[in-house]
């Protein structure tokens, strides 16, 4: 089962399943390339020709950050190593 929250600022995920002795080593990269938000376009078709419409958005920087991932089994071997990257 997968569960998702966003109780502040922060999606976070959960995850449940029968416990297999994997241990799960993760470590979060710093966060670079701050970038400010951008306004995004959409057309309308039933809106009037040339009219704009502004849609409210978060208004948050964004930003890029890596997440690197190692899933041992219960012997302590390396099971995967993956590394995530978010924009």
């Amino acid at each position: 089962m997968i569960k998702a929250r966003t109780p502040t600022r922060t999606l976070t995920f959960t995850f449940y399943g029968t416990p297999e002795g994997r241990r799960v080593v993760s470590h979060t990269g710093p966060q670079v390339n701050w970038a400010r938000p951008t306004m995004s376009y959409a057309v309308d078709p039933r809106a009037p020709r040339n009219s704009v419409k502004v849609v409210p958005g978060s208004g948050e920087l964004g930003f890029d950050v890596t997440v690197d991932r190692t899933v041992y089994d219960r012997n302590g071997r390396v099971l995967r190593h993956n590394v995530f990257k978010s924009h």
